[in-house]
């Protein structure tokens, strides 16, 4: 799911620094990454809409979300996951404009600006999320650029379309097999799945925030090993949501710029009967 981008071998490092074995390291080089979140959402009446947050910033290596590569995995996460960081945020000029492509005509325009009170992410002025027909509309960025920050550049992506059904997740599944998710309709090689499944687990009077984390092909149905759902079944305060996600990431030289389209669904934990 993950291309990477010049990362290190962090383990490694740790490993000949406590063995004393050190030597000098060239460190990989900063780039400049612009990352474009579109989250679809549902609007009061029905009709669906897109909050969108561009972030513009420097790095060293990292890795790029990508939604073909086919990836069927999970994983149980301990604790809370450790946050990414960013070596400094960057200009990428005064504005950044959406355009909403729907049948090769633009139907919507919007006007981006850094918002303060989101670390000079680019918002759209009002806050407001801006209409559009999910999974079919394009989503088509200009970025003006900044001399001293991001380059110039502009990249058009598909949206993504929301799941209509989803099977239950149950509060206890059964010990014995694999547990079965479907969805549909189902996506295409373009598209990717992610569950995630939160909950409080209490041990010897500490409770700490544990988590399943499935990254799987968009084909309508995958299985939760039955190994992983060994603490989930004795967890409290159980949550589960499904995201469906499209990227797609242009390379402008040393920068690197990426969409990410995204629809999550928030699941009832189904109660398990006695």
């Amino acid at each position: 799911m993950h291309r990477s981008v010049g990362v290190m071998a962090g383990a490694a490092v740790v490993g000949l620094i406590a063995l004393g074995a050190c030597t000098e390291i060239t460190p990989p080089p900063l780039h400049d990454f612009g990352f474009i979140t579109a989250k679809v959402v549902r609007q009061n009446d029905g009709s669906r809409a897109v909050n969108v947050v561009g972030q513009f910033f420097q790095a060293r290596g990292g890795s790029l979300p990508d939604s073909r590569v086919p990836l069927d995995v999970c994983n149980v996460i301990r604790g809370e996951a450790p946050g990414g960081s960013i070596t400094s945020p960057l200009p990428a000029g005064d504005s950044v404009l959406l355009n909403i492509v729907d049948g090769g005509s633009v139907t919507t325009t919007a006007v981006l600006k850094p918002n303060i009170q989101q670390g000079n992410a680019y918002t759209t002025v009002d806050g407001n999320p801006v209409p559009l027909n999910a999974g079919s509309s394009s989503l088509a960025f200009t970025i003006p650029g900044d001399e001293a920050g991001f380059p110039e550049a502009s990249i058009t992506a598909l949206s993504v379309p929301a799941l209509a059904s989803i099977s239950p997740i149950p509060s206890d599944p059964g010990f014995g097999d694999n547990l079965l998710v479907t969805w549909s309709p189902a996506g295409d090689d373009s598209t990717h799945i992610d569950l995630e499944l939160t909950f409080d687990l209490e041990l010897g009077g500490q409770t700490t925030h544990e988590g399943v984390s499935c990254s799987w092909i968009d084909d309508g149905q995958a299985e939760i090993p039955v190994g992983s759902l060994i603490d989930f079944r004795q967890g409290v305060n159980q949550t589960a949501v499904m995201t469906r996600f499209r990227t797609h990431t242009e390379t402008l030289g040393t920068s690197f710029l990426t969409v990410l389209a995204r629809h999550d669904t928030t699941l009832t934990v189904q109660p398990t009967a006695p």
